[in-house]
């Protein structure tokens, strides 16, 4: 693995990848924090998997995929930021159904973060799930790094890793 080539590093993901950066996270101790921009998915110990979400077109979606506790408990060892952008239902709205069924399902991914984090938090991990309008910065799509307000997105990142001393490691 490469994270074992080069040492400890700060995985960015996003969408679809997002679920790369969970598991490579349980293949090594070289994971130094976990940035995900709108992952499409989540992970669960074995045991603490959340029941289904429901679609609006009433599709049952898992919450998550399973994972060992062991390797679960390897998410709390560093910090996590999920971001999300706008124009995410925060409920099931019956507009959201056939062109527009992609809206719902990135709400879903909105619980299944939220989850996750709970899960992460509650086994003594550092994860934080933020919805950009709540922060006050809006605007964004699903690509908020490549939005017109990308800077305010690289500053969110710049104080992430200052925060967690992870800007200037040698």
């Amino acid at each position: 693995m490469l994270l074992d080539e080069i040492g400890p590093a700060v995985v960015l993901t996003h969408s679809s990848t997002g679920i790369r950066g969970w598991i490579t996270a349980t293949k090594t101790a070289n994971v130094a924090a976990i940035v995900s921009y709108e992952p499409g998915n989540a992970v669960f110990p074995e045991g603490e998997v959340p029941p289904p979400l429901a679609r609006i077109d009433g599709t049952m979606l898992p919450a998550g995929n399973v994972v060992p506790m062991a390797d679960f408990m390897k998410l709390t060892r560093f910090p996590i930021q999920i971001v999300w952008g706008d124009y995410i239902p925060s409920k099931p709205e019956a507009v959201n159904v056939g062109p527009r069924l992609t809206l719902d399902n990135r709400r879903i991914n909105v619980e299944r973060a939220t989850l996750m984090v709970a899960a992460i938090n509650r086994h003594g991990g550092r994860a934080t799930n933020i919805l950009l309008p709540e922060i006050g910065i809006a605007g964004n799509t699903h690509f908020p790094m490549m939005d017109l307000n990308n800077v305010q997105i690289a500053d969110l990142l710049s104080r992430f890793l200052a925060t967690y001393k992870l800007d200037d490691r040698k």
